[in-house]
């Protein structure tokens, strides 16, 4: 069953530089090598600072390491829409999936994730909206 890495600590590198080899292509939901299109703060309604959704998670779960440093990325469903999330590693969103579905994330089918477009550094990007706490 596919796993995630822990979100504070070492993970594996998905290429093997002794080798000389490059790691097999991963197969997404239905047994191909093409890939969903990856969601992006413009997918999300009007894709503006606040604008609310609700992702359904699939279970298929990749790690990869990009121009964007190694993330999670899962399959989601948008709507009637399909889409790969990239989630960076060690971050407050990684952490949130770790925590609330665990690291077995054929688990993860189904679950519903709250996410909300926030700000930073004049970037937008896909946060999971955490409940307010109470003071």
């Amino acid at each position: 069953m596919p796993r995630i890495p822990k979100s504070k600590g070492k993970t594996k590198s998905t290429t093997s530089a002794s080798t000389g080899r490059i790691p097999a292509s991963t197969k997404n939901t239905t047994g191909q090598t093409d890939f969903n299109p990856f969601l992006k703060a413009a997918n999300i309604g009007r894709g503006s600072i606040g604008e609310r959704a609700t992702l359904v998670l699939t279970g298929n779960v990749r790690v990869t390491d990009s121009d964007f440093g190694e993330q999670i990325v899962a399959e989601v469903k948008h709507g009637r829409s399909m889409f790969d999330w990239g989630v960076k590693m060690n971050t407050p969103n990684h952490r949130y999936l770790e925590e609330n579905f665990g690291v077995e994330t054929k688990r993860w089918k189904g679950k519903k994730v709250p996410i909300i477009i926030k700000e930073n550094m004049g970037r937008l990007y896909i946060a999971i909206e955490r409940p307010r706490q109470r003071t």
